[in-house]
């Protein structure tokens, strides 16, 4: 059988800490008036607060995010405090998820596989645990992503660990 390894260059949960980021700054912006994209301990603090919500909207429908004393102004402190639901964030990185298609497919156009040679789906990172790129894997390979430890799992079964690469079995190369 064939074996597929194929890994993006980039890393996508920068991109999508960044627009959780970037939610939290407008719905701010557009309670207060005040945009925190301009105040660097309020980044350091929203950046923190998006890689949780991230973690969280994998396998919770919302979350709450809460930052106290996020801002002031003449009036007093600014709290930050809204619910994000899962739908919301989806449609905030829905760009970024499809993004990941082409490359699976070019992967499997230079392994020369077809998605139902592929026997399992082994997902790789963080993210990967979020019920969008699940469904989007599903989506291309017609089936779900394995449950399995994904490191221990690529290295018994012998894939390359090859950032930006796809590899069949016996290739002496990546191909792409």
């Amino acid at each position: 059988w064939g074996r597929l390894y194929m890994e993006p260059v980039e890393e996508g949960g920068e991109d999508i800490d960044e627009r959780i980021m970037n939610w939290m700054a407008d719905e701010f912006l557009s309670d207060t008036g005040i945009d925190l994209r301009k105040d660097r301990l309020a980044l350091q603090r929203l950046k923190e607060v998006a890689e949780r919500a991230k973690c969280e909207l994998s396998s919770s429908t919302e979350t709450n995010i809460n930052l106290p004393f996020i801002a002031a102004d003449a009036t007093g402190p600014k709290h930050f405090n809204k619910t994000m639901t899962r739908i919301e964030f989806e449609n905030l990185i829905v760009d970024l998820i499809d993004q990941t298609i082409e490359p699976c497919q070019k992967a499997l156009e230079d392994a020369k596989l077809k998605p139902t040679d592929v026997d399992k789906v082994i997902l790789v990172g963080g993210q990967t645990r979020s019920p969008i790129v699940e469904r989007t894997v599903e989506k291309i390979f017609g089936k779900k992503p394995s449950a399995e430890n994904w490191r221990s799992a690529a290295a018994l079964r012998g894939c390359p660990s090859r950032p930006g690469s796809s590899r069949r079995r016996g290739s002496s190369r990546p191909s792409g």
